[in-house]
């Protein structure tokens, strides 16, 4: 197809036949244009769906649970020692570094162990993912010549 154009170089196109037309202008004495893909009709594009969900960046949890919140070392003797164990789980998204803090009666600040460790010398890290959960032995041994008898009382803090 060939169309003609006025004075200023415009032309009016009707085109009604769908394809796809090389279109340019071209004039004696002159470079042509460049050339341009014309497409009438619907053509046959086909959708692809799209989805995204935005989600805010991971944000460091601290975050850790106790398999109990009493450890009752029941009825000792000088010269006994009694332990149990205590579950730690990291429920956050970090790995956690953890040191036991004792409080409370001196039969417990001075005899308390983790996991075989006097307690100020415990620390212990716990990953997250399938080791983020460890067990701590916790034990208490009474000397042979301790002399306060009576119910103690104290707090573990991890």
């Amino acid at each position: 197809m060939t169309f003609i154009t006025n004075n200023n170089g415009a032309a009016n196109l009707v085109i009604n036949i769908p394809r796809i037309y090389q279109v340019f202008t071209e004039k004696s004495g002159y470079i042509r244009s460049n050339q341009l893909k014309l497409s009438v009709g619907k053509g046959i594009g086909k959708d692809v769906a799209l989805k995204v969900e935005i989600i805010s960046p991971l944000i460091p949890e601290i975050a850790f649970s106790l398999s109990k919140n009493q450890i009752d070392f029941g009825k000792l003797l000088p010269d006994a020692q009694a332990s149990d164990q205590i579950l730690i789980t990291n429920e956050g998204n970090v790995r956690i570094y953890l040191e036991g803090i004792v409080k409370g009666d001196q039969i417990f600040k001075g005899n308390l162990t983790l996991d075989n460790l006097t307690w100020p010398d415990f620390s212990t890290i716990i990953n997250v993912g399938s080791e983020k959960k460890k067990n701590v032995l916790v034990g208490l041994s009474i000397p042979k010549d301790w002399k306060v008898f009576g119910i103690k009382e104290g707090n573990l803090t991890f």
